[in-house]
């Protein structure tokens, strides 16, 4: 199962065809059967999400990043604005617990 995954973080990297796939890869028939089926089934998305989340808390930044949520209309992100919050900052203020639900 972990050169399946190393066939997907190639072609994802690469960009490749997955005819292009090195032949010291699983087949490419078995990679995109795996791919589709994590796909469809939301593995793919939820792997993306934990993913995405383990790297901002490492930053210590906050689950949504402030360009998108202050681009959403009053109340549509999932945190708000604390009274005082400096979004001039550097972007490595703490976040507090009730903003880490990344779990």
């Amino acid at each position: 199962m972990r050169e399946i995954v190393n066939a997907l973080l190639y072609q994802a990297r690469a960009g490749c065809q997955w005819r292009y796939l090195p032949h010291d890869l699983p087949p490419k028939s078995a990679v995109y059967y795996y791919f589709a089926k994590w796909r469809d089934d939301g593995t793919v998305e939820t792997v993306h999400e934990l993913l995405r989340c383990q790297a901002r808390e490492m930053h210590r930044r906050r689950e949504d990043p402030t360009a998108i949520r202050d681009g959403l209309p009053d109340g549509a992100g999932r945190h708000e604005r604390a009274e005082g919050d400096d979004r001039a900052g550097s972007g490595q203020e703490e976040p507090g617990p009730e903003e880490r639900d990344c779990h």
